[in-house]
């Protein structure tokens, strides 16, 4: 059984789910003044497991959006290591690999492409 969130909650949440560079109030003193609670309740609630539920599915359409973009860049830095900038590299692969620790726990397999797209392009 899912937990409900106050309405205070899944505003925490979906700040959290925000890109720090993005969030409005910046930090999270703010939002807790905002919100009217303390900054040690926001800290507690980080500790909920529904407002880690509730961060994900803030964020799995977002992410979904992402992959075949990271997949197509990731491939190509490995094929090409040369043609690809690092930081687009990087964030490629750190978009796939949290969207393999999504997978990873629902039961999908993205880690094993991303080894098979390796051993392609880097066959020992």
């Amino acid at each position: 059984m899912t937990e409900e969130l106050s309405t205070e909650q899944r505003a925490f949440s979906k700040w959290l789910a925000t890109p720090k560079y993005k969030r409005v109030p910046a930090t999270q003193k703010e939002l807790a003044a905002e919100l009217g609670v303390a900054d040690k309740t926001l800290k507690n609630w980080k500790q909920l497991p529904a407002i880690w539920q509730a961060f994900d599915d803030a964020t799995e359409d977002e992410l979904r959006e992402m992959v075949p973009w990271a997949t197509a860049v990731y491939e190509k830095g490995l094929k090409h290591m040369r043609s690809v900038d690092r930081v687009s590299y990087e964030i490629a692969r750190d978009i796939l690999k949290q969207w393999g620790e999504r997978r990873r726990h629902s039961g999908g397999d993205i880690a094993k492409t991303l080894v098979d797209l390796y051993k392609k392009y880097f066959k020992d």
